[in-house]
């Protein structure tokens, strides 16, 4: 994407990535995040029992 960081993913690869180590969504709080660009992001919230 134009505009990303050198090296971003995107939701869904690091969805996956979290998911592959073992995590659990537990929740989103949507629009959570502003960037500089004024634009809102969801975070995800994930655990993992150790």
């Amino acid at each position: 994407m134009a505009g990303e960081p050198v090296g971003y993913l995107g939701a869904d690869a690091v969805r996956d990535l979290y998911q592959r180590a073992g995590f659990n969504t537990e929740g989103t709080l949507r629009a959570h995040f502003r960037r500089r660009n004024g634009e809102l992001w969801d975070a995800i919230i994930v655990s993992r029992l150790l």
